[in-house]
């Protein structure tokens, strides 16, 4: 993993938590078959998509949104 500073590790670590508790609940996470990190990304995203669709959320706005932030608290980092 990617050295990063303190806030943002936090945010990392509870990421990681998302990630697992996600995988944990749709039944992704088995201790004997491996299923490949960028796979359960794609997975939770489509499903985000599913639901920012049910709930009227425009998530491409909100992607773009995150990205802005990202690049933002990169800058910030520099």
């Amino acid at each position: 993993m990617k050295r990063t500073n303190g806030n943002n590790f936090q945010r990392v670590i509870a990421a990681t938590r998302v990630i697992y508790k996600y995988m944990n609940n749709s039944g992704l996470f088995r201790p004997h078959r491996f299923h490949p990190p960028e796979q359960t990304w794609i997975d939770l995203l489509t499903d985000l998509r599913h639901m920012a669709g049910a709930t009227l959320v425009d998530f491409d706005k909100v992607l773009t949104a995150s990205e802005h932030h990202y690049l933002k608290e990169m800058r910030e980092r520099l």
